[in-house]
C-alpha cells in the first residue's frame, strides 16, 4: 500500500538528510512538507522523486513555503489552485485518482 507522509521540517535544506532517509526507508507516493524556508535559487534534488514547490518570498527573511515529493513511480499531474495561500497540490493516481495537497 502506498505511503503518504506530512512533515513541517522548519526548513528543508537543514533537514535534507532526514528527508533522504524517509525516502529510502518508507519509499512513500508522496511526502507533503510545510515550513521548506527555500528561498528560489536552492534546487533540491530528490532521487526518484520530482519535487513540486510554492516558495513564501519577503524581502526581509525567508519563511514559510510548502512542496510535495512525489514518487516518479506514481502519474502525477500538478493541480492549479487559486488562492493567496501557501498551498499546492497534485493529483496522483494510486490505487485511485486522489488529490493531495499541502
Amino acid at each position: 500500500m502506498a505511503q503518504v507522509i506530512s512533515w513541517n521540517c522548519h526548513g528543508l535544506m537543514h533537514k535534507i538528510d532526514e528527508v533522504k532517509s524517509l525516502l529510502f526507508q518508507h519509499m512513500p507516493a508522496c511526502i507533503a512538507l510545510q515550513e521548506t524556508y527555500l528561498q528560489p535559487s536552492q534546487n533540491p534534488k530528490f532521487h526518484k522523486y520530482s519535487l513540486v514547490r510554492k516558495d513564501h518570498e519577503s524581502d526581509v527573511k525567508v519563511s514559510g513555503g510548502v512542496a510535495l515529493l512525489v514518487s516518479h513511480q506514481y502519474p502525477c499531474i500538478s493541480v492549479n489552485l487559486q488562492t493567496t495561500l501557501q498551498a499546492i497540490a497534485v493529483r496522483i493516481h494510486l490505487s485511485k485518482l486522489i488529490t493531495i495537497c499541502s
